[in-house]
């Protein structure tokens, strides 16, 4: 049985718009694209790094997270886990669709894809290349279970 730990930084019981700020995260344990147990942890680190590494020591293999900046997206690459940013909505909602396979696809409304005054949208932030990288990770996912 693979077993995941997956990680999103939370804010107000949504995925936190900054990961680097972030000191509260949901952590998942999933396997077989059940979530088994939840708990939420505070990260009292001094720096993002330390709190990039606490989530390594805890065996997280994947985050999910809004925006990242490049320097911790790095880390986050050469600690070995699976980064999937520029993710916005309800924690529940999210972690839901990451493990239906549907995560590419969601898009959790108006507000979150930039309705702007007088009724007009703009287009959907998760853009082409987005949408084919989270598409890239869940097949890779699929691929080592």
């Amino acid at each position: 049985m693979n077993t995941e730990l997956i990680a999103l930084p939370v804010f107000q019981e949504r995925i936190s718009p900054l990961m680097d700020v972030s000191d509260r995260y949901a952590i998942f344990e999933a396997s077989e694209g059940t979530v088994r147990h939840k708990i939420d942890i505070s990260l009292n680190a001094e720096s993002e790094l330390q709190r990039v590494e606490k989530l390594k020591e805890i065996g997280v293999n994947t985050i999910i997270c809004g925006a990242v900046s490049g320097c911790i997206a790095r880390v986050i690459d050469e600690k070995g886990i699976r980064l999937i940013s520029m993710v916005y909505g309800p924690v529940e909602e999210i972690i839901a669709h990451y493990l239906a396979g549907s995560l590419a696809t969601y898009c959790p409304g108006p507000a979150a894809c930039g309705k702007r005054r007088g009724g007009r949208r703009k287009r959907c932030p998760i853009s082409e290349k987005d949408t084919t990288r989270l598409k890239m990770n869940e097949k890779t996912k699929t691929e080592e279970e």
